[in-house]
Parts: structure tokens; C-alpha cells; sequence
């Protein structure tokens, strides 16, 4: 064996040290690391200092809270992974659940607020799962899984990711709707497209390119409000138009409460389900409800095999 190899080998068992890093920048000081390890402050810094060392890069700097560096954040998502398939593997093999198993899901905003938290609702009830959700916009979302940061995500990503599996579950419909005194006070006398360029708009952040989708270009009046509730408040109370979600207005729509501005139309977006290729049963079971309740609530879309 030559002395690459053996630093290979010595490197790939530096748990400790990963774990120290872990929870360094999770519970965001040394000293909870410390008492969740229970080990002193000093051991901590000291296996920081080795891998470092071993590794000859910085990984987290010392701020108030300690912030990863980009190979840290590649060390802690490596160190995720890990755990993950110790708990599947202790799952599988000694027949034991974890009381304590972590399911990260990145997932877009609209779908947690309206079809994800029943979906998983019998899941969670039966198993020990905790669950961690990372909103995000659904053309980000895969940004998280692709950086190890969670386990699974919604997205509108249609491309398969090695090491992963894909599904496609199903399409959200996005319609333009106000109040009908809004509609009436910017719609009435002035062109459909004139106005909806002039008329006050609500996107949810500067992420959000919905919007500029579905009016195909980017100069229109609008508001920022980064809040599911208040976005919504912002329609209802007729401060501004907006795109919603068909499965979010249904009922509003038929009350009369919101009325369509662009009959006809509207935007779609699919959305598919990617995960690591090796989770647990459990987790595996909370996908399956996700994938199985979607089908019942978006709007469907070509049937595709999973990919890997």
C-alpha cells in the first residue's frame, strides 16, 4: 500500500470530525456542539483542526454564527448522505426503526401550502420520520438536492440526476385572478395587455419568474411580498393581481370572491419528484404517499418509468 492510498483510507473513516462539523454549523456555535457530542469545546475545535489539516482547506470560518465553506458544506451533505444509509441499512438488516430519522424535502411553496402536508399525513402518523422542508421556488429546488442539502425534492426539473430517481407527478395550473372591483377598476376601460402591465401586480420574491412567463416580458408595475399568506392577502384584499394556483382559488373562483382576468390563459407548471437512490423504508414509503396523492390532485402528465 502506498501513502496515497493509506491517507485515502484514514481520511474516508473521519466520522468524528465530520460529525463535529455537522453540528458546528447546525446548531451554530461550538459550545451546543459540544454538549450534544458531549465532548469538551476544545475537542471540538481540535478535530476541526485535523481535517482541515488533512484535507489542507478551510472549512467553516469562525463568525458569529460559524459559516461553512463551500468544501464544508461539501463535507457536511457527504456526512448527511452517510447517516442516511447507516439508518437504512440498521432498518433493513436488524429490523429496527430510528427513532430519530430526518426526511429533508426541498419543495415550492405553492405545493407545501396546498397538496404536500396531506399527502404525508397517514405517513407521518405511522412512522417515526422527522420531516425538514426547504421552501424554495420550483426551479430551485434541485439546487439543494444536487448540493446534498436534502434527500428528496419537488421541482420543475425534468432531467434525470445521477445517483437519484425521478418521477413526474403531475401539473400545476396557475390562473390570473383579482378581485372583481379590481378587475373592474384596471380592466374595464383599458387594453387586457395594457393592463396587466400597468395594473399592480404581486410576485413572491426576485426568484419568482412566473410571472414574467406568462406575460413574456420582464417590465411590469409589481409588488415583492416573500409570504405565502400575505401574497395572498394582497389579492383577496384587492391590493393587486396575481398568478394562483388553480387548487388554492377553486372555491373562491365559484363564490365570486376572485374572478379570471385571462380566460384561456394560463400557465403550467410540471412538476417531478427526485430522490436519492438508497433511503430508508421508511422515507421510501413517505415518497410513495407523495407521488400516489399527487396523481389525485395536479392535473396529470405522460406517464414516464422511473429514471436513475
Amino acid at each position: 500500500m502506498n501513502k496515497s492510498d493509506k491517507k485515502r483510507i484514514e481520511f474516508s473513516f473521519e466520522y468524528k470530525s465530520f460529525e463535529a462539523l455537522y453540528f458546528v454549523a447546525k446548531l451554530g456555535n461550538f459550545e451546543q456542539a459540544a454538549k450534544t457530542l458531549r465532548v469538551t469545546q476544545s475537542a471540538i475545535s481540535q478535530r476541526l483542526k485535523q481535517l482541515e489539516s488533512m484535507i489542507q482547506q478551510k472549512l467553516l470560518l469562525r463568525t458569529s454564527p460559524p459559516k461553512l465553506t463551500e468544501m464544508g458544506e461539501k463535507i457536511v451533505a457527504h456526512y448527511q448522505r452517510m447517516k442516511s444509509l447507516e439508518e437504512s441499512w440498521v432498518e433493513e438488516n436488524l429490523a429496527l426503526e430510528r427513532h430519530q430519522q430526518h426526511f429533508r424535502i426541498a419543495v415550492n411553496r405553492d405545493s407545501l401550502s396546498s397538496w404536500v402536508i396531506p399527502a404525508l399525513s397517514t405517513v407521518l402518523q405511522t412512522s417515526p420520520l422527522q420531516c425538514e422542508f426547504f421552501p424554495e421556488d420550483q426551479d430551485l429546488t434541485v439546487d439543494l438536492l444536487k448540493q446534498g442539502k436534502v434527500e428528496a425534492c419537488i421541482t420543475s426539473y425534468h432531467k434525470p440526476i445521477l445517483g437519484h430517481v425521478m418521477h413526474r407527478l403531475g401539473t400545476m395550473r396557475y390562473l390570473c385572478v383579482s378581485t372583481p372591483a379590481f378587475a373592474e377598476s384596471y380592466f374595464r376601460t383599458a387594453a387586457r395587455n395594457k393592463a396587466l402591465l400597468s395594473a399592480p401586480a404581486v410576485i413572491f420574491d426576485r426568484n419568482d419568474g412566473l410571472h414574467i412567463r406568462f406575460l413574456g416580458q420582464e417590465a411590469f408595475v409589481h409588488h415583492i411580498v416573500p409570504d405565502s399568506v400575505a401574497f395572498t392577502q394582497m389579492i383577496l384584499q384587492g391590493n393587486a393581481y396575481g398568478l394562483m394556483p388553480e387548487l388554492h382559488i377553486e372555491d373562491a373562483l365559484q363564490r365570486g370572491t376572485l374572478v379570471d382576468l385571462t380566460p384561456g390563459k394560463n400557465i403550467e407548471v410540471p412538476l417531478y419528484w427526485h430522490q436519492w437512490e438508497w433511503i430508508s423504508h421508511s422515507m421510501e414509503a413517505l415518497a410513495k404517499a407523495m407521488m400516489g396523492h399527487a396523481q389525485q390532485v395536479l392535473r396529470p402528465q405522460e406517464r414516464q418509468t422511473p429514471t436513475h
